[in-house]
């Protein structure tokens, strides 16, 4: 099993899982979003989100490539069934790895 570490970010409510193994689809979303000059850049709704769920008890674990995914939904580069497509192949094969 791949193994994960979370890092803190500068805002304090915002973590992301860093990854040490790239699976197919994250190679995919990565080299997608280059190729697109897509980048993520956190909104207020992510951080008010990310800060909801910590008052709520829940803690919220992205890596880059669901960031990714996000970003390139927000440009219009990808559908939103496909973004969720795309995360649920990432994350069943990140349990695989």
């Amino acid at each position: 099993m791949a193994s994960i570490k979370t890092k803190k970010l500068r805002h304090p409510y915002v973590y992301r899982v860093k990854q040490t193994h790239l699976t197919p689809t994250a190679r995919f979303v990565r080299d997608f979003a280059k190729k697109e000059g897509i980048s993520f850049k956190p909104i207020f709704a992510d951080r008010w989100a990310l800060s909801v769920t910590k008052l709520a008890g829940d803690e919220v674990k992205s890596d880059s490539t669901d960031d990714l995914l996000v970003a390139l939904t927000r440009s219009g580069k990808l559908s939103p069934n496909d973004m969720v497509a795309l995360v649920i192949k990432h994350h069943l094969e990140l349990k695989c790895v």
